[in-house]
């Protein structure tokens, strides 16, 4: 949650009126905790109030994650100009099957929405293949330092457009 929120600061979303941020939480469920919204200190607020559950239906998150973006999308005078992200964030449990999350990302996908994943713990195996493409996927321990030096590479990549991929290395030998 800390290397989330502080995610969120380095948005600046106060200097980027256009920018928006929404939070979707699963576990056997998904959630939408904030939809779309300028106001970093809400974001921050709903960041607050989800805790680890037990379950990973990625897919329902996924597809809820979707249903926000959507729902954004309408109250956009061009939606054409819009660059979408979606910032998978799981534990990577490794006995949950990814044939449906597998489909829900390519739907995802298929829509231009970039989906960028963080793999917290030992396996990465599924959220790797939702992501975009390798450079996409990301696999950390659930460290704070590096979690923070992370989402300071993402959030420095989203705020260059001209930027066509974006790599971050974690550490030698690691993604």
């Amino acid at each position: 949650q800390l290397a989330l929120k502080d995610f969120v600061r380095g948005l600046r979303l106060a200097d980027h009126p256009d920018t928006r941020v929404g939070v979707v939480t699963f576990s056997s469920v998904a959630n939408t905790l904030c939809k779309l919204t300028n106001e970093a200190g809400r974001v921050i607020a709903c960041l607050g109030h989800f805790t680890a559950n037990g379950g990973t239906a990625i897919d329902r998150g996924l597809v809820e994650g979707q249903k926000v973006l959507t729902a954004g999308r309408a109250a956009v005078v061009s939606p054409a100009r819009i660059r979408e992200f979606m910032v998978l964030v799981s534990d990577a449990d490794a006995s949950i099957p990814c044939v449906y999350a597998d489909a829900a990302a390519a739907n995802l996908r298929s829509q231009g929405i970039i989906v960028l994943t963080v793999a917290l713990g030992a396996d990465a195996v599924c959220l790797g293949g939702l992501a975009l493409g390798p450079a996409w996927s990301y696999h950390t321990k659930d460290d704070l330092a590096r979690l923070q030096g992370l989402f300071g590479g993402i959030t420095t990549a989203f705020a260059d457009p001209q930027r066509p991929m974006l790599a971050i290395r974690l550490k030698s030998g690691g993604r």
